[in-house]
């Protein structure tokens, strides 16, 4: 029988928490995974802990260790190394339901066989250690779309948690910058949005626990001391078709010039060409503003950063 998922955990120094994730994977109802464990150079007893479940896991596990590079290149690495049909992004911190791999597959089972081939994956809902439910439910209990629409035309925000083929992901691996060790991972989500949908699925299958030394409550800080990454994302999103909001697209400006300047790039090359210059104008003064405001106080985000992206009325 062919191996259906890898869930793939990238991990560095989360001895502490990895035993919550191992229950979890225990628990689940369809057994035909492996757990592949991507160690981004972790100085904790990671190793040691995994060498002790390898030996009477039900399941297999396979332990990748490499040099500290950011959680996106332990994701590459993963994604390379994947023996699934299915690779499944488990967080060293977060846990998923005992059902849902099996839920997983019964949703794709639903889309007809001829037309898997224009579907990325399958995605659910989750909650947080509260219980409380992330990013709000979808238009509808089955729904497909992709990760552009959904934040922009639904702006829901993007707490949620899917499986993804294997071989889709493969064809899209995460950019990786000399000496940044952090990437938002919604540049590549939104680089797979162009070509493929998502089944969506009012399912909660997650639980998320946002812990203080997370990289979610640094985020501001993560984004400027990683600015090449973080300019990129703004970037495409200034060559996106949607056409966004007032607002929102002041935002988008504002975040290329900020990270732009950061990365000692010439934004101003990218924006002169604009065909929006009131945006590209308000975008500068604002962008220039905040960048000069991070080199003199520790970088934090701004009214316009923490706004969901949203399109014209």
């Amino acid at each position: 029988m062919s191996l259906k998922f890898t869930v793939l955990t990238p991990t560095y120094n989360r001895a502490h928490t990895l035993g919550n994730v191992y229950k979890c994977l225990e628990a689940q109802t369809l057994q035909n995974f492996e757990w592949l464990i991507v160690d981004d150079g972790s100085s904790d007893t990671t190793q040691d802990l995994v060498a002790g479940w390898s030996q009477t896991s039900p399941f297999t596990i396979r332990y990748i260790k490499q040099t500290n590079g950011g959680k996106h290149t332990a994701l590459n690495r993963g994604i390379q190394e994947a023996k699934g049909y299915f690779t499944v992004v488990l967080d060293s911190d977060d846990v998923i339901y005992p059902h849902c791999l099996e839920r997983f597959l019964y949703h794709w089972n639903t889309i007809p066989e001829a037309q898997r081939e224009h579907y990325a994956g399958v995605t659910g809902l989750c909650v947080d250690q509260h219980g409380e439910l992330l990013g709000g439910k979808f238009p509808d209990n089955t729904f497909d779309s992709n990760a552009v629409e959904i934040t922009y035309v639904y702006c829901l925000a993007d707490d949620r948690y899917g499986m993804q083929r294997t071989e889709v992901m493969r064809g899209f691996p995460f950019p990786v910058f000399e000496g940044e060790k952090f990437l938002t991972e919604s540049v590549v989500w939104n680089r797979v949005a162009r070509h493929y949908k998502n089944r969506y699925v009012n399912e909660v299958l997650c639980v998320k626990e946002y812990r203080a030394d997370g990289l979610t409550r640094s985020i501001a800080k993560h984004r400027s001391n990683n600015p090449k990454g973080s300019s990129l994302y703004y970037q495409e999103l200034l060559c996106a078709p949607e056409p966004f909001a007032f607002k929102t697209r002041v935002g988008i400006y504002t975040y290329y010039v900020r990270y732009a300047l950061h990365a000692k790039q010439r934004p101003l090359e990218v924006i002169r060409g604009s065909r929006k210059p009131l945006f590209a104008l308000l975008g500068w003064l604002l962008g220039t503003f905040l960048y000069t405001r991070d080199r003199f106080s520790p970088p934090r985000e701004h009214y316009l950063e923490t706004q969901r992206y949203t399109l014209e009325k």
